[in-house]
Formats: C-alpha cells, structure tokens, sequence
C-alpha cells in the first residue's frame, strides 16, 4: 500500500465534531385456586388463556398444600414455566401473593418491615423477569394490603404503612427514574380519605409491631399515586371495553376500584395500551388484541370477584452501540456493487462489524451516500445504529498509478501530484489546493483524482500535531459545485469540518493506494 499525506496547517478554535414487549396482567383469584375441573377453576383458566399475558401477578392465592398443588397445575394448564408462591405472614397465615411468568424469573424477594417491627399483612411478593431483548429487566411487585375500614381506622393506617413499606422496596431494588418497574396488585385503597394518624389507633393486632423509623403524623390516602410519587411511579389509565373503570366487584352492583396497575416514569414514557377484562363484553375486534380462545360471557362473574387487569408494554430496545467513528468508504468504479467497496476507519466503543445496509446496490457514478449498519457483537446489550456514508463512483476509463507514472520510480511526491491536483504525468504541475475558514467551518477544496478505484482520498483532522491519532470523524467530503477546469478523471472536492471550542485544529488530506 503506497499512501501520502498533504496538509494543511491552520491555528483555530475547533472542535471535531429496537423493542421488547410484554403483556402483563394482575388478578385478585378470591380465595385461591379450586381444584382442578371446579367451576372457579376452569372460569379463572379461561380468562387468563383469553388474555394470554406473558406475566401475571396473583393476588390471593392460598397456603395449604392441597392449595400449593392448584397452583402448580393452574401454571401447568396455562404454559408457564415459571412460577413463584409468596409465603405467609404471622398477621395472615392465608393468603399470598403469587406470579406466572413465561419468562426466567430471576430474582424473588417480598417486602419487608425493618428488623424487630411486624407491619405487613401479607407477603407482597417482588420479582424481576429476565424478558428476552432488553437489558432493563422489568421489577413487578404484586401487592395486597389489608382490607376493609372500621371506626378506628386502623385497616387504613396498616394500609398506610404497607404502601410506605413498598415504596422503600422499590427503592431499594431498583432506579425508578431508569427502570422498568410495575407495582400491580388489589391495592383495598378504601375507607375515609385523607386521614392524619398522630400516633397508633385502638384496634390493631396484638402483634403489631410498628417500625422506630415511622415519624409522626402518618397520613392516609385512597389515591395510590400518593404513596410513589418521590419515585414518579404513577397509576395507569384502566378501564373495561365500554369505558367502566371498576375493578370489583364481578358479582355485585357496587362499583369500586380496588385494583391497580403502576408504572415507573420510563414505562409510561414509551406507548402502552391497558384493559380491564371483562368477558361479558368480549367479542371479535373488543379491546385489545387477545389470542387465546373467548371464554363464556359470565366467565369473569365465575372466575372470581374482581376483574383482570391486563396491558401492552413497551420495555424499550437496548441503547444504540456507541461508534467512535464512521468508516470510509472506498471508491467504486462504475458498475461495481456496494460490496466491492471497503469499508475503513471505522471504530465502535464495542465489539461489532460495519457493513452496508443493502450491499447489493450498484450506484450509478458521481457520489452519493449509503446507509451504513454498525451491527454489534452483544445485541442483548446494545442495538444496531445505522449512518449514512459517501460513496464515490468513478466513471469507467479508469486510471492507474503505474500507467501514469510512465516508466519513472514511485515517490513520495509523485504520488502526492497524481492523487491530489490532477497533474498529467510525473513531471507536470497540478492544481494547487485552497482552503476557507469561517466562523463555523473550516475546508481544504482540492483537485482529487477519481478514475483509480484504487486511490482513497479522505481529510482527517487533529486538535494536536504531536498526536498520532488523526481521526476522520466529523470530517466530511462533498463535491464543489464548480467542476470548470478540472482535469479528466478527476474532480474538485472539498473536506470541511465544523469548528468547535478547542483552541486548536489541523485539517489535513490523506491519500492511499490499496495494492
């Protein structure tokens, strides 16, 4: 490979310049799951298989053996691999929360009270799901406060400190502002709103052990967004396929909205749809898409008494592979394809090939530009980027190195005149080069040769002549306008790059002759 270097010294202030989806569904079962080929069985089956949700948090299921083996079967019958069962609690030695998941659940823990204090009612249990095609895994914590309200007040201020509990959770394993994070669940947000507790309300259980670290006033809300809003987790929009919001109850003419889906700032920044699933109103084009087969039109009433709830989430595609640098492409002689054209310079921060997007394109002559994908290694991690890069295709006739030098030895100089001003022969004079400076841009215009599909001419710029790093990054390459003049077989090009703040900057031209 002969190559030369001309360049251009000027003194300046420069600078040189995909998506995983998921469905998810939260259901309060009542009392956990029957045996096999019950009734509430086979009804709860066929609502979950109409929706067909990837994950399912699960309130209510029951301890118990016999209630354990419902599970299991319950997954089994449904085609998840993965499922998890919450334990109990000395405060409820009943029901749990649960999640069904098609997806490696790979962490499992529950919310908890700090050491020496006994808050929670139940287990609310937190997973994180290893969802194929992103690497911000979703946190889904499924949640189930204690119900009901009397006199005392004290279901509420229980509830009050639970939904704090959670939130200190979510805090601990997760980033809200980054992640993706799900608070699902009957959330029992009933009772007197906005009560201020200044200290413990007659009628808790005797094992009630409140935590040191709660100070007083204790306020109490029915609106879940109270409890997150530090962590910008926000409730989403619910409602059934003729715009009712109620959640529960199923079997009743009450109208209550108990159940909730929530979502971390990120999630609701991407597109979601959500559902309350109501089987009385199902039907071909209802709602949102649902795969599984239609259920009977009273299955929700006999599923259980609170309504599925369900939504389409975008868990966003992996960052874009950071590229350092675009690569060069080499000159194409007319005729010739994308893929005869060498792709150089190019640096990426990770592992990973540049290709063209179609390498089968045949381009006419002239110059144009072509996508060019950066494709890396680790997709998991990162996603492809793609940029546009000049191609220039040279007229057929072409030229060679040897043939124009006519019998006298290579040099450095020379080769300097035949890439660069379009002298006829070795000993003939080219075209000097020029250059402009403005207040944004600075540009060398020279006369470079095209017809050698060989030859590669490309500007390269420093902020420092004792460095060895020249990078061709924010250095573009276009044609002037003015062609007048200008030798056969080549063709007037300007190299320019934006100035920016640093207090220096060298542009020079860099020819190479490939072998």
């Amino acid at each position: 490979m002969f190559f030369t270097r001309i360049v251009l010294l000027l003194l300046l202030a420069a600078q040189i310049a995909s998506a995983a989806t998921i469905r998810l569904a939260s259901f309060n079962i009542l009392q956990g799951f029957e045996a096999p080929g019950t009734d509430s069985f086979e009804q709860a089956a066929a609502v979950m298989a109409r929706v067909d949700a990837d994950i399912v948090g699960i309130v209510e299921a029951r301890s118990g053996t016999n209630e354990a083996v419902y599970f299991r079967q319950m997954a089994e019958r449904l085609g998840y691999p993965y499922a998890v069962l919450s334990g109990t609690t000395p405060l409820d030695t009943t029901l749990r929360t649960a999640v069904f998941s098609r997806f490696p659940i790979v962490m499992t823990n529950w919310v908890q009270s700090p050491v020496g204090a006994m808050e929670m009612t139940r287990q609310n249990l937190g997973v994180k799901i290893d969802v194929p095609d992103t690497p911000n895994d979703p946190l889904i914590v499924v949640v189930h406060p204690k119900c009901c309200s009397s006199s005392s007040g004290q279901e509420s201020f229980r509830r009050a400190i639970e939904m704090r509990r959670v939130r200190e959770f979510v805090e601990s394993n997760s980033i809200p502002a980054l992640d993706n994070v799900f608070v699902v669940g009957d959330f029992n947000l009933v009772g007197t709103d906005d009560i201020e507790f200044g200290s413990l309300p007659s009628g808790l259980p005797q094992r009630y052990v409140l935590g040191s670290d709660v100070v007083w006033p204790m306020l109490y809300r029915r609106d879940p967004d109270f409890y997150f809003s530090s962590l910008a987790i926000a409730r989403l929009p619910m409602a059934q396929a003729d715009g009712t919001t109620k959640t529960w109850s199923t079997r009743a003419s009450s109208s209550s909205v108990l159940d909730y889906m929530m979502a971390s700032a990120p999630v609701r920044s991407r597109p979601f749809q959500t559902e309350i699933y109501n089987s009385a109103l199902d039907g071909e084009g209802v709602g949102l898409p649902k795969p599984g087969p239609q259920p009977a039109i009273d299955a929700t009433s006999r599923a259980s008494d609170h309504y599925l709830l369900f939504g389409d989430f975008d868990l966003g595609t992996p960052p874009p592979a950071p590229v350092l640098e675009w690569p060069v492409a080499g000159d194409l002689v007319e005729g010739e394809s994308l893929a005869d054209s060498t792709l150089t310079y190019g640096v990426a921060a990770v592992a990973g090939t540049f290709g063209f997007a179609d390498p089968e394109v045949i381009p006419a002559a002239g110059e144009a530009s072509y996508p060019v994908i950066f494709t890396p290694d680790d997709t998991e991690n990162y996603s492809a980027v793609t940029n546009m890069v000049p191609v220039l295709v040279r007229a057929s006739g072409a030229s060679s190195y040897n043939a124009w030098l006519q019998g006298t030895l290579p040099t450095r100089e020379n080769f300097g005149r035949y890439a660069i001003g379009g002298a006829s022969d070795p000993m003939a004079d080219g075209i000097a080069m020029s250059n402009t400076v403005t207040s944004s841009l600075i540009s060398i215009i020279a006369i470079v040769r095209t017809n050698d599909a060989k030859l590669t001419v490309v500007g390269q710029a420093a902020s420092d002549l004792s460095t060895s790093f020249w990078s061709t990054n924010g250095v573009t390459k276009t044609s002037a306008p003015d062609q007048s003049n200008v030798p056969s077989g080549t063709a007037r090009q300007i190299f320019s790059v934006e100035r920016g703040t640093n207090a220096n900057l060298f542009l020079r031209i860099e020819s190479i002759l490939q072998p």
